[in-house]
């Protein structure tokens, strides 16, 4: 399922850091020689394509060079993954390397992700900082929902979508039981939405929600559908909604019928 934590502020992408990753506090200071770049530094969270193509110079001659991919956060660097390649006797290196570590199990709350690269000498490589978009498609963390929990603020129906560009205005479409309401809010930095959606007057009943997300840039429509069951709660007053942002975790994949676009 997705993991989900109500706040009251700006939808970001999140989730939980790789358990027993290697801390990165005592790596030393960067050495004036070495270097390192990247063919590509844009990727879809979940998916490295070809992988990570990095050469670097600097190093000691024929030697071991660690490269890791790194969780930068304000508490310090983290090891997410990381493979030893072998320097020529000019202290270069040059590598393709595909990470077996899942992009989308990282902390993204603040932080970003980051190549590195040192010898046995100390020689670390200024990091080479990932540009990440979250994946195309929408995702809700449950197919069917109770009335009860839709007429609760803390729960409600959860959905996110991605695919997006950042910052563009993303509108998203409610219509249930003959009611339709409409909120517009900036994609994220990752080119992501999220949001919990409830009722807070009217009638909550038993029947379907269907949620369409349509980027005023992208023009990219997507749509997914939760049921309701239960009995009907009278909330009384005009029907009104309620939506505030989550922060989601999609390490477990997608939930129910993803990527349905539109």
């Amino acid at each position: 399922m997705l993991s989900t934590t109500k706040v009251r502020a700006a939808s970001v992408l999140g989730a939980v850091a790789v358990a027993g990753a290697l801390s990165l506090s005592a790596v030393p200071a960067n050495a004036a020689g070495a270097e390192i770049s990247l063919a590509s530094s844009t990727f879809t969270i979940g998916d490295w394509g070809s992988g990570l193509a990095v050469t670097g110079s600097g190093f000691d001659l024929d030697a071991d060079v660690t490269v890791s991919l790194v969780d930068v956060e304000s508490t310090g660097p983290t090891v997410l993954d990381s493979i030893i390649t072998e320097s020529d006797d000019a202290g270069a290196i040059l590598l393709d390397w595909t990470p077996t570590a899942n992009a989308m199990t990282a902390d993204y709350d603040n932080g970003y992700l980051a190549v590195v690269a040192t010898d046995g000498s100390g020689n670390l490589a200024a990091e080479v900082p990932l540009t990440l978009f979250a994946p195309e498609g929408i995702w809700t963390d449950a197919a069917t929902i109770t009335t009860a929990e839709l007429a609760d603020e803390n729960v409600g129906a959860i959905v996110w979508a991605g695919g997006y560009t950042p910052g563009e205005s993303v509108t998203t479409t409610i219509v249930y039981n003959g009611y339709t309401f409409e909120h517009t809010d900036p994609a994220d930095r990752f080119g992501g939405i999220a949001f919990s959606w409830s009722l807070v007057g009217g009638t909550v009943e038993a029947g379907t929600i269907d949620f369409t997300v349509v980027g005023a840039d992208s023009k990219l429509s997507q749509s997914i559908s939760v049921a309701v069951t239960g009995p009907t709660i009278e909330l009384g007053g005009a029907p009104d909604d309620e939506v505030t942002p989550v922060q989601v975790s999609p390490a477990g994949g997608a939930v129910t019928s993803p990527r349905v676009a539109g």
